[in-house]
């Protein structure tokens, strides 16, 4: 499964811990948030709670799921981490 450097960033910073019911999400707060999260929610690999693209009072957050958070590419993490660290 090829996934843009935006969705293994949702990916690599949410997770969500079905033991004990915490987790931490990213918070959906522009139309390019909103597309990322939708298309990782269609695959599968989380899910977006609270919120709308179009305005409301609570924002939305994306969480990863188990699926999600598993996906990780060792031999891509270096140049992932030269990236993220431009922005």
């Amino acid at each position: 499964m090829k996934l843009s450097f935006d969705q293994l960033t949702m990916l690599r910073t949410s997770g969500f811990d079905r033991k004990d019911g915490c987790g931490f999400g990213v918070q959906l707060m522009s139309a390019r948030n909103w597309r990322t999260a939708r298309s990782l929610e269609k695959r599968k690999l989380g899910w977006i709670e609270g919120g709308r693209p179009n305005g409301s009072e609570l924002p939305g957050y994306f969480f990863a799921n188990q699926d999600g958070t598993a996906i990780t590419h060792p031999d891509k993490l270096e140049e992932f981490l030269e990236r993220a660290r431009r922005f």
